[in-house]
């Protein structure tokens, strides 16, 4: 990384939502913006934070016994951009790795046609290469498992015992509650339907929920909460899919403790094929 600057990449601390920033280092810099915004998270709960871990990192191990641990970042990264290359890849890694997060998420670009770059790609006017992009994602796997990180879900990779709670708990199909603005959460009952919503975005009016618990009501939990229901073919679909971005996968008696039934004929059918296909492969057991 550049001498003269401070990077920060992917910063998704309390309420940021995966910020990217370049700061000239031996200059002033002021943080402007709306309260909630960000600002503190940004240059004390990340930066300053950041600065302080490091420091630390170099007392003696007998210091650091009296400090405690440190968290470090997390960190997320994109592959298979135009003009990307293996050399430019594996640069990019080498520096998230030099920090040594506990946690990288490494996803390949995906266009979808409803976006400019999809109209663009589908129209003719740009071109991109697929399996140049699959190659350099893999390549980007490799490297990470060769460096120490485990890959433990289809874009995730962490050091040991340190995989994202949150993340596991949705591919898991267990409850999970999201708190803050724009956050989602799902609970499920003994059926194996459930109930997911998410918070508004506006972040007034979630403080003003929180700060008037006189005025709770329906038509009040309405405003800032989208409720939907998941019905139980969607709760099935949604287990059987989260369940396989995980590399593990799952067993059929995980299925069976959530559904109260034998995996049914239509997923069973589909894994043949795939196995056919060379795309999964059957474990009796874990």
């Amino acid at each position: 990384m550049s001498d003269n600057k401070i990077t920060v990449l992917g910063a998704r601390v309390h309420n940021l939502k995966n910020v990217d920033v370049e700061l000239p280092r031996n200059s002033l810099t002021v943080f402007t913006g709306l309260s909630g915004s960000g600002k503190s998270s940004l240059a004390f709960d990340t930066i300053y934070a950041e600065g302080q871990r490091r420091y630390i990192d170099t007392f003696s191990a007998y210091a650091r016994n009296f400090l405690g641990n440190m968290e470090r970042p997390d960190v997320d990264l994109i592959s298979g951009l135009p003009d990307d290359d293996e050399k430019t890849l594996l640069a990019s890694l080498n520096e998230v790795c030099e920090i040594n997060p506990s946690h990288i998420s490494l996803y390949s670009l995906t266009i979808e046609d409803e976006t400019a770059f999809g109209k663009q790609l589908n129209s003719g006017a740009l071109k991109y290469d697929f399996d140049k992009a699959d190659s350099l994602w893999l390549c980007g796997r490799d490297f990470l498992e060769a460096n120490g990180y485990k890959w433990y879900e289809v874009s995730n990779f962490c050091r040991e015992e340190k995989e994202c709670l949150h993340n596991l708990a949705y591919w898991t199909h267990a409850d999970y509650l999201g708190c803050g603005s724009g956050a989602t959460g799902t609970v499920y009952n003994k059926n194996g339907e459930g109930l997911r919503w998410t918070n508004t975005t506006n972040i007034n009016e979630y403080i003003d929920f929180w700060e008037s618990p006189s005025l709770i009501d329906d038509k009040t939990l309405q405003k800032v909460q989208n409720l939907e229901k998941i019905d139980f073919e969607t709760s099935e679909f949604e287990f059987f899919m989260m369940g396989l971005r995980k590399i593990r996968g799952f067993y059929t008696y995980e299925y069976e403790k959530v559904f109260g039934k034998s995996l049914p004929e239509k997923f069973t059918t589909l894994f043949t094929f795939w196995e056919q296909k060379g795309l999964c492969e059957k474990r009796l057991s874990e």
